[in-house]
């Protein structure tokens, strides 16, 4: 009889603190993705598992080619894939709101073997993008606070994938987009979404946590015909005209550099948010050399800031470009050491 008791009490601790096979019925939340080895980039079969602090289910596993789709129970705190011969990898999860029963998310683990050097995980942002099929769209997402102008990072893969990124998306779409933003660091971030007429479906500032950080993108609320502004209104938006901004640049030379490429980051979020502002563009040179070259130089430089903000998902109708070559320096009188001030685009910002 003790005996039996004994094994009845083992068997309740095991069920409350021990594995389980069964996922949780609540409403999870698809998942797929791909193993590799990173060394040498096989796909590796593997069993992953999802927890809290007190419970650790199976919640799918791979077939042959490392391709696995588990359901991800809204409770984790954190995923864990585990291949033979391979260290076992947990990740961190954050789950930002609720998303619906049709959000579903993609993501990629990384393994090394036990005598090879420690892989390091990258922070992943996946994002299930649910917007209605009404106009095409520009969405923006990119860092703020204390993230704001963090330059392009490396990832495991050996892609370069920017902190921020601008997506258009065009009617007609046959499913909804899923995203992996790999390798954004943890901190604050906003997601910023309009029509091509300028209606603004979502703008919502949210938190990157380590590990992965899932979140479900939905236009909150849709206004057809918003009401006119008053002139009171009027004033106020006037005055959220962005300042003009001067882009420096090398001597002889039109290509961005990480700091310019910065500002231009935030200037089309600012863009995006504001599709009445018009930003004109003009490129100007030093006065050293042939004229020629020098309306040449300043024209590259010019187109070379439009075309970036039209990467980042700007319009052609809020942006206008000039190039002036040695005119209109900012200081007529500069001496040597200042003629690098001339290398330059200026960015005026005015209502359409």
């Amino acid at each position: 009889m003790k005996i039996r008791s004994l094994l009845f009490a083992l068997c309740l601790f095991g069920r409350a603190f021990g594995q389980s096979n069964a996922p949780e019925p609540v409403n999870p939340i698809p998942v797929t993705g791909i193993c590799f080895d990173l060394a040498t980039a096989i796909y590796l079969p593997v069993e992953a598992f999802a927890g809290s602090k007190n419970t650790r289910v199976k919640v799918g596993q791979s077939d042959k080619d490392g391709k696995f789709s588990l359901l991800l129970p809204r409770s984790a705190t954190y995923l864990s894939f585990e291949s033979r011969g391979y260290r076992t990898v947990t990740l961190p999860v954050q789950i930002v709101g609720w998303p619906s029963s049709k959000a579903a998310f993609g993501l990629v683990i990384i393994m090394g073997k036990p005598d090879s050097l420690p892989v390091q995980q990258t922070h992943q942002l996946l994002l299930n993008i649910d917007l209605p099929d009404i106009a095409d769209m520009n969405c923006f997402l990119g860092p703020i606070g204390s993230n704001a102008g963090l330059p392009m990072v490396l990832t495991a893969h050996g892609n370069r994938v920017s902190d921020g990124g601008y997506i258009k998306f065009g009617t007609g779409r046959r499913h909804r987009p899923i995203m992996n933003f790999e390798g954004a660091r943890p901190g604050p971030y906003r997601i910023f979404v309009s029509t091509s007429t300028g209606r603004v479906l979502v703008n919502e500032d949210i938190t990157v946590g380590e590990g992965l950080t899932l979140m479900e993108v939905r236009a909150k609320e849709l206004t057809e015909h918003p009401a006119p502004a008053t002139p009171k209104e009027d004033s106020k938006a006037a005055n959220a005209i962005p300042d003009s901004q001067t882009l420096y640049f090398e001597q002889s030379r039109y290509e961005l550099n990480a700091q310019t490429k910065a500002s231009l980051d935030s200037i089309a979020q600012r863009l995006l948010t504001l599709p009445g502002i018009t930003a004109q563009l003009i490129g100007y040179t030093e006065d050293i050399g042939e004229r020629k070259l020098n309306m040449t130089l300043s024209e590259y430089r010019a187109k070379t800031v439009a075309n970036y903000l039209k990467q980042k998902g700007i319009p052609d109708n809020q942006i206008t470009i000039d190039w002036k070559g040695p005119e209109s320096a900012e200081n007529p009188d500069y001496t040597k050491r200042d003629k690098g001030n001339n290398q330059r685009v200026t960015v005026a910002f005015v209502r359409k």
